[in-house]
């Protein structure tokens, strides 16, 4: 120390300098008089070069400056001043106390930036505390995910002093992110943009971390290479972390800057506990998703049993197969469950769709509906519904990889979300399509198997009102056709052995088709592998082997022309096959239509011809009373057992066939057949005997 002596203030200023504090003397003119050595050790300035210069000559930056207006007032009023002063342009931090003397002052400085750093750290930390405590109260309250995910976002943003945040969703596959929400990101990037998750980038080192990850600066960083969507903007220093668990997770929370930073434990912190904080409402949300999801299809299930118990009212009192049509349609899209209903049957040409009755949605967007089904060569689900026989359900149509383009533009055009087409089948037989559709919701697996019994159901109904409109016509349609010139599997075997087939009854069993045939001229023993040579056919037993005329049982595996026409609602008259000639006679309902009749036999048999089409009369064939309440009360399975029993000749002295070997045809336990049986009988007599 050199220069003039302060003599008010120089035993104070000898004591200061010896405890190494920072101290410079000044006269009453504002010129240097003492600068003590850790003066020049911090400013790196010589004592000598201060020394008679003022203090405003030498630090012109102090000019109009706190530090200013303080030593002024303290020289003025020769009273001292204490006060904290910080640089421009600086980190530092320092308490100066300014002490008047006699010739000057005296002016101390302390150096407080780790003091005021700390001070700053508490401060932060009980910010990031308060902001942890609120943010997670507000999440309790919060439905809406997207929004708690900004709001997260904005509040470490702001709280870090980071220009960019984001939560990143991890998908199903976990090979990519996407930016699910987030602030300070380019437009359009929030919600599209994807992030891998391989180990060369910082995400999917984080999703591997159990603990938090903190980047000082990327260009440094050697872990991993940050993806391009930080280097495009700019990004050196953050924080990531897992929402979830390394188990389990579920995204990532990271926060970043465009400078290079070290980063305090409570900044690490007060990330983890917010991310730590939007797991939990992740899983709560799921959680009540799922319990809403379970209500919703309760509900749902609820409602659909009350739509079947309608339909079933409707199906009963229905008197043509229109009105079945449109009572269905009509129940349907009156509910909330459904927007639309249709009903499609095939064309006169079999290969399109037509439109039979439908309800609900606007007429000219369903009919675009049904003919893009038709333009479609795949991906076509009403058509798929009638060639499989079974539920087609498209959860999403805008998104279903198997849709036809143009159906999955037409969902996309009218925001149609589910669709489900239902064959209206019996016993294999399609006859129409019922298609349901939604804007909103999807179907549950309960929902999908009411659905799947309904479609059965209206199925069973079109089949007993077709037989009952013929049987109760006074009227028939009887067709003939000739198939002689085909290779119909009774045909080629009749003109081997010179001999008649005459086809009784067929019936379905549980591994196929029971058919039941007369020969004459031929024993049916002699022919058993002939007949177990064709195709079709995969059982043969012998009832009745007389010497003029015999009685067999065959099975078949795959459905029959014949059973098929049954289906449609065609009486078989007649099946024979004689000497190589091969007849069968059809009756069917008066308004029938005969083109589809023609083309059912033809699409087997194309050598196959109608020889014959007129109209008979049925007055003689009318049911009694009694034949018509039993084939009410008879369940189809009563009603094969005593079919089965009687073409099997369980019935005839002797018996041609033991009850064994009738369960055995139907394909069923002895027990299963007398149960069946029993009932059958008991009903039978209850009608007749009005009991």
């Amino acid at each position: 120390m050199s220069g003039r002596t302060l003599t008010s203030v120089f035993d104070e200023f000898e004591l200061l300098d010896s405890l190494g504090e920072e101290l410079v003397g000044l006269d009453d003119e504002w010129q240097f008089t003492h600068v003590n050595d850790q003066i020049v050790e911090r400013t790196g300035i010589a004592a000598d070069s201060l020394l008679g210069k003022t203090i405003w000559e030498s630090l012109p930056d102090l000019v109009g400056t706190r530090f200013e207006s303080e030593l002024r007032d303290a020289m003025t009023t020769g009273e001292s001043r204490s006060f904290e002063y910080r640089p421009d342009g600086t980190r530092g931090w320092y308490r100066v106390r300014a002490l008047p003397g006699e010739e000057g002052l005296l002016v101390h400085f302390r150096d407080v930036a780790e003091e005021k750093r700390s001070e700053r750290e508490r401060d932060e930390q009980l910010r990031q505390q308060r902001a942890v405590a609120e943010f997670g109260q507000n999440a309790l309250a919060r439905s809406d995910l997207d929004l708690l995910f900004r709001e997260a976002t904005e509040l470490i943003a702001e709280l870090i002093d980071h220009e960019y945040c984001k939560v990143l969703d991890l998908h199903r596959d976990g090979k990519a992110l996407t930016l699910r929400a987030g602030v300070g990101w380019q437009a359009g990037l929030v919600g599209s943009a994807t992030v891998p998750t391989h180990l060369d980038s910082q995400a999917g080192y984080t999703l591997l971390s159990s603990k938090p990850v903190v980047v000082n600066d990327l260009r440094t960083e050697t872990r991993f290479s940050g993806p391009e969507l930080l280097h495009n903007h700019g990004v050196r220093g953050g924080i990531s972390v897992i929402i979830g668990t390394v188990e389990e997770p579920w995204g990532i929370l990271g926060t970043h800057t465009t400078v290079s930073r070290e980063y305090e434990d409570h900044d690490v912190q007060f990330v983890q506990s917010i991310a730590n904080i939007l797991a939990t409402a992740i899983e709560r949300h799921e959680r009540e998703s799922e319990l809403d999801s379970r209500r919703r299809s309760l509900e749902s299930l609820n409602e659909t049993n009350t739509i079947i118990r309608s339909v079933d009212r409707a199906l009963v009192q229905a008197v043509t197969r229109q009105q079945m049509y449109e009572a269905v349609c009509d129940a349907l899209a009156k509910t909330e469950l459904y927007d639309v209903g249709v009903v499609v049957e095939r064309g006169s040409s079999n290969t399109n769709i037509e439109i039979q009755a439908q309800a609900g949605g606007k007429p000219e967007a369903v009919q675009e509906f049904v003919e893009l089904n038709n333009a479609a060569t795949s991906g076509s689900p009403m058509k798929d519904a009638f060639e499989t026989g079974e539920l087609v359900v498209i959860k999403d149509m805008g998104d279903e990889s198997e849709l036809n383009d143009e159906l999955r533009r037409f969902a996309m055009r009218h925001s149609v979300s589910m669709h489900i087409s239902i064959p209206l089948v019996h016993d294999e037989m399609v006859y129409a399509v019922l298609s349901l559709r939604s804007l909103e919701r999807t179907m549950t697996a309960d929902e999908i198997s009411i659905l799947e019994e309904l479609g059965e159901t209206i199925g069973n109904a079109i089949n007993t009102l077709q037989t009952r409109e013929l049987l109760f016509s006074q009227t028939a349609l009887e067709l003939e056709f000739d198939l002689s010139e085909t290779d119909a599997f009774l045909v080629p075997l009749s003109a081997e052995y010179e001999c008649t087939f005459t086809i009784e009854r067929v019936v379905s069993g549980a591994d196929g088709l029971l058919m039941y045939c007369t020969a004459t001229g031929v024993h049916p023993a002699d022919i058993k592998e002939e007949l177990l040579a064709l195709p079709p056919v995969h059982r043969v037993r012998v009832i009745e082997d007389a010497k003029d005329e015999g009685r067999f049982e065959m099975t078949f595996q795959e459905t029959s022309v014949l059973r098929a026409l049954i289906e449609r609602g065609a009486i078989i008259s007649e099946a024979t096959a004689s000497d190589g000639e091969g007849r069968v006679r059809i009756e069917v309902a008066p308004d029938a239509d005969v083109r589809a009749f023609a083309e059912e036999i033809s699409a087997v048999y194309p050598e196959s011809r109608l020889v014959g089409k007129r109209e008979i009369k049925r007055e003689q064939r009318a049911l009694s009373k009694h034949r018509t309440a039993i084939e009410e009360a008879l369940t189809e399975r009563q009603k094969a057992a005593v079919e089965v029993a009687y073409f099997a000749g369980y019935y005839d002295w002797p018996r041609k066939n033991t009850a064994e070997e009738v369960a055995d045809s139907l394909g069923v336990s002895t027990a299963t057949f007398h149960q069946h049986h029993r009932k059958a009988i008991k009903k039978v007599f209850t009608e007749l005997l009005g009991v």
